[in-house]
């Protein structure tokens, strides 16, 4: 049996095109046989200092993507099998656009957040907003697709640890779409039978990161690790048979999880 790849067909959805889109369509055409379509939204939202408050912007590309909901996708929807909101850095906070309002609320956001360094903090924050912001325009796309991030994690001069990554990415914000270029968290389950329970973020302090950091460091074969957030411990432990835990950094709910996944016969490690 012959799989075919998909075919990726990009989208021009800012406020200066006029979705008319008759390149991409003629690409689809040339295209030999019906192959799978993933479909690239290219809405701006990748590009530096992207203005997230500027609301006429937000109005232009929500109509695109209504438009592309409404009109193209219907033609297609049978051949899809991915559509694309981002694909660029996951660096939000070197290219977040500042402005009064946003210093406001990063401000208050500080002071309510456990001290976790000041860069981490800040992409936590940045992070916060453009996901919200990505959220909004999801709206719009088709309800049976789920949209897909795609994130380059080398693109930063200052990468992410293995902990403050699987923080960033464990955050709930990202159940409304899927994921790209995050290893630790769509690693296969069948090739990771250790799991570190990431703590919710309120209680994720620069002491309990530090103590997760320590432990992975000291992992001879860190290939076979993946992160579960508190949140998903009940939907995601299968295939978990050790499971590595911080216990003053547990919810109480996290606790019960925890003694679910031991009732199942799942081993539990307090770092």
């Amino acid at each position: 049996m012959i799989v075919t790849q998909p075919l990726e067909i990009h989208l021009p959805c800012g406020p200066t095109d006029l979705c008319v889109w008759k390149e991409p369509l003629e690409t689809i055409d040339q295209a030999a046989g019906l192959c799978p379509l993933i479909w690239k939204l290219d809405c701006g939202v990748e590009e530096p200092w992207f203005p997230l408050e500027d609301e006429a912007l937000y109005q232009a590309i929500r109509f695109a993507l209504n438009h592309f909901t409404e009109t193209l996708f219907p033609r297609y929807a049978d051949r899809t099998v991915g559509l694309c909101l981002y694909d660029g850095s996951f660096d939000f906070a070197v290219w977040l656009r500042p402005s009064f309002e946003i210093d406001r609320q990063q401000t208050s956001w500080f002071k309510e957040n456990p001290i976790r360094g000041n860069l981490l903090n800040q992409r936590l924050f940045a992070r916060n907003l453009y996901i919200a912001y990505l959220q909004k325009l999801a709206i719009d796309l088709p309800d049976q697709m789920l949209p897909t991030l795609r994130f380059d994690l080398t693109s930063s001069r200052c990468p992410m640890s293995w902990v403050e990554e699987a923080l960033f990415f464990s955050s709930e914000s990202f159940e409304h779409f899927a994921l790209e270029g995050v290893a630790g968290r769509t690693r296969p389950r069948e090739e990771a039978p250790l799991a570190l329970c990431i703590p919710p973020e309120r209680l994720c302090t620069e002491v309990v990161l530090r103590r997760m950091e320590s432990w992975y460091t000291s992992l001879t074969v860190r290939q076979s690790v993946r992160w579960i957030n508190e949140a998903y411990l009940n939907e995601e432990w299968e295939g978990v048979e050790v499971l590595y835990v911080v216990a003053e950094a547990l919810s109480p709910l996290g606790q019960r999880k925890v003694r679910g996944f031991q009732a199942t016969g799942g081993e539990v490690i307090h770092l």
